[in-house]
């Protein structure tokens, strides 16, 4: 029996759950450190077992009422919309369509949800769109506005475990001609030492120069309505210094509903230059991989990953001094996906060029891109 007691609370939008059942799958997004400790792909099989269970609990929500602006009437049924990526469509469907099918007879509805592009598990685009809009039909308005509901926490509980990954971030550029080439003497003098094969590092651990930034926090966006909401933060309040600026920012974004409750915590800032992560990711040089479609339940991150030994590394470069730049912008960035430049593809930006300046969205927003 569930423990009515000691439920897990899930926000979604402006109303709060009471999500019962296994609490397997609602551990929560931890850093990648452990990874490849042996036993890393049974975990991730429990992980993946137990979303199932809590999916199907979550999707037993109360009969609150949705805005009645979602709720269309066509012909003699009622129809609702929920923009949705192709990732997150195997979980809506569950195994043997058994989240689906809950859904469906608890709340007297017809979902129907998209083939993804394709005809694969999920889209190449790491929640970058690609996806459609997840129908939910039924003879009242009531039962529709219940469908709804239920499908909306699925998702949430769905992007809240480790099954999908990061597919945003904010980020502060860094790679300014100067800082490329401080970074390139680096990794050229680290590669050359004679140790540094011994130890495990190997050229693609190492950050791609024109990737270089400073992350201010992760983000998972897998719908329209996160990545709109996600470009309309603006308003940070007036100039402060680097550290507190970036704490407003980030608040505003955890007001705005989405950040994880995991990743609502003070900014630690960081720019990462070598990661086992990058290892051999990619055939033409290093930098973050896109996230892994659902489809392939990330199959990326549960392999082994090879760590290596960096106490030479940090006893001759530990103080290393990228220069000092003047920062610009603050881009909400789409990882494994870049622009003309090289760097992440911007879908918006916060200009920081001066203290009252106003926030800029990127001209190019979401659109989809050839």
């Amino acid at each position: 029996m569930a423990d009515v007691l000691h439920c897990r609370l899930l926000r979604v939008g402006g109303r709060t759950y009471r999500v019962e059942g296994s609490s397997a799958s609602t551990l929560p997004h931890q850093p990648d450190r452990g990874e490849h400790a042996v036993g890393a792909s049974a975990r991730w099989q429990q992980e993946e077992e137990g979303y199932e269970e809590a999916a199907l609990a979550a999707a037993h929500v109360g009969e609150d009422e949705i805005d009645e602006s979602l709720v269309q009437q066509e012909g003699n049924q009622f129809v609702a919309r929920l923009s949705c990526d192709a990732e997150v469509y195997p979980f809506l469907i569950g195994r043997e369509g058994r989240t689906r099918k809950r859904i469906e007879a608890e709340a007297g509805v017809q979902l129907t949800i998209p083939r993804p592009p394709g005809g694969g598990g999920g889209g190449g685009r790491g929640g970058g769109g690609g996806g459609g809009d997840v129908l939910i039909r039924g003879p009242t308005r009531a039962a529709v506005s219940s469908g709804y509901l239920r499908t909306e926490v699925v998702m949430h509980e769905a992007v809240a475990v480790r099954l999908l990954d990061y597919n945003y971030f904010i980020s502060l550029p860094l790679a300014a001609p100067a800082a490329v080439r401080q970074f390139e003497a680096f990794r050229r003098a680290a590669l050359a030492d004679p140790g540094a094969a011994a130890s495990g590092l190997h050229e693609s651990c190492f950050m791609a120069p024109q990737h270089l930034h400073v992350t201010l926090v992760m983000l998972k966006l897998y719908s329209d309505q996160k990545r709109h909401a996600a470009q309309q933060v603006h308003d940070m309040g007036p100039g402060s210094r680097l550290e507190a600026l970036c704490d407003l920012l980030v608040d505003q974004f955890a007001q705005a509903g989405l950040l994880l409750p995991q990743d609502e915590r003070k900014v630690k800032l960081h720019a990462t230059v070598v990661n086992t992560r990058y290892r051999k990711r990619a055939p033409g040089g290093a930098g973050a991989a896109p996230p892994a479609a659902a489809g392939g339940r990330q199959q990326q991150q549960r392999e082994e990953r090879q760590p290596f030994d960096g106490r030479a590394l940090l006893a001759e470069h530990a103080r290393l001094d990228l220069g000092i730049h003047c920062l610009e912008a603050a881009h909400l960035s789409q990882r494994g996906v870049y622009g003309p430049d090289g760097y992440y593809r911007c879908a918006g930006k916060l200009s920081l060029a001066v203290a009252d300046a106003a926030a800029e969205t990127d001209a190019a927003g979401m659109e989809e891109e050839s």
